[in-house]
């Protein structure tokens, strides 16, 4: 679906995984994020659910999430958080 992000924002998000791509590491399946635009993109967990933390760097936008994106939440300015 689409998510409207915010600029210098940070987002968490949920990435469920199919069998097979479970075997992933985390540095892979972050690259399923950067891949829509997000910078500084951590991934923690393991198996078929993974948790994402990413900054949006680019203007305010509605993007197109990966089908394997979900639960996307505003955590605030990045800026607040730093």
């Amino acid at each position: 679906g689409n998510f409207t992000v915010l600029q210098g924002h940070r987002y968490s998000a949920t990435i469920t995984l199919g069998f097979f791509e479970a075997a992933a590491s985390n540095d892979q399946v972050a690259q399923v994020f950067v891949g829509s635009g997000f910078q500084q993109v951590s991934v923690t967990g393991s198996g078929t659910v993974r948790q994402a933390l990413g900054t949006w760097p680019g203007p305010n936008t509605t993007v197109a999430l990966d089908p394997h994106v979900s639960n996307v939440t505003d955590l605030g300015s990045a800026a607040l958080a730093a």
